[in-house]
């Protein structure tokens, strides 16, 4: 939230999205469809149908949207007024595996499930920015 506070001036509602990774060391992609705890509001439409496409595409088909009651940095974003998501990893029963139990370790973490993070993320962005008709300038 202070980060958001912080930067509000630079951070037009109408062309920012938030892209919140957690628990991404184990498990396979998930994405946000709600977020937030007791009533959860409905994630931003266009990043979760955006992230259907790409589960669509690679044949992930357990990338699928989950319901996070957890007050995550994206859930922050979007009461702030943000459309936002959380990417992560679960396993078959939806939860974070060893999420803040004593085998929550670097040793455990799965490196395959952080490739398939990080590619799944970078698929998100740039298929948003062809969306918003961006070209790169470096």
């Amino acid at each position: 939230r202070s980060f958001l506070r912080r930067h509000r001036a630079a951070l037009p509602r109408d062309r920012t999205v938030v892209v919140n990774l957690d628990d991404v060391g184990a498990g396979r992609v998930r994405f946000t469809g709600r977020e937030g705890p007791v009533l959860a509001p409905r994630t931003h439409r266009e990043l979760v149908d955006v992230c259907r496409e790409i589960a669509e595409d690679s044949g992930a088909a357990s990338a699928a949207p989950l319901l996070n009651h957890a007050p995550s940095d994206a859930h922050a974003a979007l009461y702030a007024g943000y459309g936002s998501i959380t990417i992560t990893c679960r396993d078959e029963l939806g939860l974070a595996p060893r999420h803040h139990r004593r085998s929550d370790l670097p040793d455990y973490l799965e490196p395959e499930s952080l490739a398939a993070a990080e590619d799944f993320c970078a698929e998100l962005l740039s298929r948003l920015d062809r969306r918003l008709g961006r070209t790169r300038t470096r």
